[in-house]
């Protein structure tokens, strides 16, 4: 009953500082056509320019009259000149329009995403060809009605700063106890990190997007421990009862998180070495701990 009370105080320890950064992250693209419930569709688009004869429905008519705006350079700086255009069959010929059209992907593609106004911006990696040539794909783009959302998969490289507050100490041969122990110690984790973001469009009030990931990786840490005639009773030669050796700690261990926005929960496992004259004597050297770790990430995501 006092472990399960011990592991339960440690899981709701919080309070942790936890600093993050991230890098290489890729949204992956998959669909060009996301279906809603009630039939909504949402399809992926990029901006084409389409001559003018080319367009079904279009406001332009001959006869119309429109102001156009140029920008020019002048000895005083640049100036901008207005023009009165009258549309003729001649200017409806040579004119263009940004048209928008639906894209069909052949396969997903890997992309940085931005999210403007209603729309979800999809802007491609650079693709190297056969000739270790890079092509340049054009800007994608998905677009909300108001209060509608999708959900796009990233992964990403993840390099974290944090304090695992508790570590538990296993049961040992020879009666070794199980501890629980609390040090100040400083970890870096790195780990790559798979998730999801939601993008929330509203009309008018503002955009909301949430991230969720899990995070896998390596930990290492640094730390120190206090050695006395408790913690070194498993040796052959403990410490007297009133002699103390602050000896330093190296960890190393696996490490698996949760990130929902910038709230962190972490579960590890991992090993402490002792480092120094008589760190054998540690009973705990070199065996195996389990700590959890809660906290808010004071670095953007």
């Amino acid at each position: 009953m006092k472990t399960k009370l011990l592991l339960a105080s440690l899981l709701l320890f919080v309070g942790v500082t936890w600093a993050q950064e991230s890098f290489k992250k890729k949204y992956k693209i998959c669909e060009d056509t996301i279906k809603f419930k009630g039939g909504d569709f949402i399809f992926l688009k990029k901006d084409s320019l389409l001559k003018y004869e080319d367009l079904e429905k279009s406001k332009i008519k001959i006869g119309d009259k429109f102001t156009a705006i140029t920008e020019i350079e002048t000895a005083n700086g640049k100036a901008n000149v207005s023009k009165e255009i009258i549309v003729d069959q001649n200017f409806l010929e040579t004119l263009e329009l940004k048209h928008p059209v639906n894209v069909k992907l052949n396969s997903s593609i890997c992309s940085f995403v931005s999210f403007e106004n209603n729309k979800i911006y999809i802007n491609p990696y650079l693709k190297e060809d056969s000739n270790g040539k890079y092509s340049r794909e054009p800007i994608y783009f998905y677009e909300l009605k108001n209060r509608q959302s999708i959900k796009l998969s990233f992964s990403e490289v993840n390099v974290s700063a944090l304090i695992i507050p508790i570590k538990y100490r296993f049961k040992g041969k020879n009666g070794l106890e199980e501890e629980f122990s609390t040090a100040i110690n400083g970890n870096i984790f790195i780990g790559y990190s798979l998730g999801k973001t939601s993008f929330f469009h509203q009309e008018k009030v503002g955009n909301k997007s949430n991230t969720w990931k899990f995070t896998g990786g390596l930990i290492f840490g640094a730390s120190t421990v206090t050695l006395n005639n408790s913690n070194t009773s498993q040796s052959v030669t403990p410490l007297d009862k009133d002699t103390e050796i602050v000896k330093g700690l190296a960890s190393t261990g696996l490490g698996i998180t949760y990130t929902f926005n910038k709230i962190n929960f972490g579960a590890f496992y991992g090993y402490d070495y002792a480092i120094g004259n008589n760190s054998s004597l540690w009973n705990y050297n070199k065996k195996p701990w389990l700590g959890i770790a809660i906290g808010y990430s004071i670095l953007s995501l």
